[in-house]
């Protein structure tokens, strides 16, 4: 294929500039009011549970009586119905509790809790989003809820836009946020009310773009667009502001100021999702018995990886990486179970095991249109150096 000319692609340029009339037919969607974007609220778990829990209460304001809550429980019992007939009576749920429920959010840590007192029946929801399940959270729900609850008939949910999502226990029902969303627009003609319809199609559009990530008609305009003006977009393409790159330069640029002022702090091989370094008193302890399944040429266990991923929070995390002396790599891990107000014992497979997590920008703070460069910057550095000075010194002392 002949290389395009200077010409052509300023041509092309020009073309798509003049012709901008057919960008606003994708730009509507980005000035779509919605108050869930504006509250920056579209991607958070918690502010997602507390509409959950605000519609599945029968005697909220929502209008709807116990309609969602019926349609919703509908839903589920018919695409889990095997599972659930044994250990829950349907009928009873439907004819009896659904108006005996009391709501509870983040009643010991779980994100909605249903309990229905004279039909001795008990939903427990776990709501993920961005997320997936850790450090054994629905297995310690359910033996909790099995503690309080005895003699009550238990359904427990799963909630996810990813069905695919592997669970480490059976007891659990996956359930879909497609469920929510088709649940809504069945019941949503019987709101009169035009402010709380308004928020209601508002929710349903979040599910719909945000949590469910369902784009076919802003895609398909897209493709046509692009097209269309291909040779202009490659070019816009290839020379947009990366913003992985922008943030792993200012994480290199803050480790490396750190490491001239702190002589235990040592840099290691890195990626543009991956920083990663260790310290003086870390290596040693290693022995450099590392195996290099981490890195060619790396002989570290024990390394702090900085996770600078697309859409993802920015976080720091330590892992016991591969070693052949498995008696070396078991003793790091005993340290670790001995000390578990500090570390979460969390196994990612025989060779790699994280054991410590400290977060140092959530998603919503790195998607923040009202930070420039340099405020970014400042709080990046301001958490990194926090962190090291303590966290990452207390760390230390523990494994020494």
């Amino acid at each position: 294929m002949s290389e395009i000319s200077k010409e052509e692609k300023l041509k092309s340029l020009n073309d798509l500039l003049i012709n901008s009339n057919e960008l606003n037919s994708i730009l509507k969607y980005q000035n779509d009011i919605n108050i869930f974007k504006i509250l920056k609220t579209e991607k958070a778990e918690i502010r997602h549970s507390n509409v959950l829990a605000w519609l599945l209460n029968s005697a909220e304001n929502h209008k709807l009586d116990d309609l969602f809550i019926k349609t919703w429980f509908g839903k589920i019992t018919k695409e889990n119905y095997n599972n659930i007939k044994e250990k829950f009576s349907i009928h009873r749920l439907i004819l009896h509790s659904l108006n005996d429920f009391v709501v509870y959010r983040e009643k010991w840590n779980i994100d909605i809790l249903l309990v229905a007192e004279k039909s001795k029946q008990v939903v427990v929801i776990e709501n993920k989003i961005d997320s997936g399940e850790h450090d054994n959270q629905l297995k310690r729900y359910e033996d909790k809820i099995n503690q309080e609850f005895p003699d009550y008939e238990k359904l427990f949910i799963y909630l996810t836009p990813n069905l695919s999502e592997m669970l480490d226990t059976e007891n659990w029902i996956k359930v879909g946020y497609v469920t929510v969303k088709e649940s809504l627009e069945e019941v949503i003609f019987n709101i009169k009310d035009e402010t709380i319809k308004l928020i209601i199609n508002n929710y349903i559009e979040i599910i719909r773009s945000e949590v469910m990530e369902d784009n076919s008609e802003l895609k398909e305009l897209s493709l046509e667009i692009y097209k269309k003006y291909k040779i202009a977009l490659d070019i816009i393409y290839e020379y947009k502001p990366d913003s992985q790159q922008n943030i792993k330069d200012i994480i290199d640029e803050i480790l490396l100021n750190i490491q001239k002022q702190n002589q235990n702090i040592l840099l290691l091989p890195s990626a543009k999702s991956y920083i990663r370094f260790t310290t003086k008193s870390l290596q040693h302890k290693s022995q450099n018995q590392g195996n290099e399944k981490w890195i060619k040429g790396m002989k570290d266990i024990l390394v702090y990886e900085i996770l600078n991923i697309q859409n993802y929070e920015l976080c720091i995390k330590l892992l016991i990486g591969p070693s052949n002396n498995k008696e070396l790599r078991n003793s790091f891990i005993e340290t670790a179970k001995k000390h578990s107000n500090i570390f979460k014992y969390v196994s990612r497979g025989a060779e790699w095991t994280q054991i410590w997590k400290k977060t140092i920008l959530t998603k919503n703070e790195i998607e923040n249109d009202e930070y420039d460069f340099n405020e970014l910057k400042e709080k990046i550095e301001k958490n990194i150096i926090n962190i090291i000075n303590d966290e990452v010194k207390e760390i230390d002392q523990i494994f020494n």
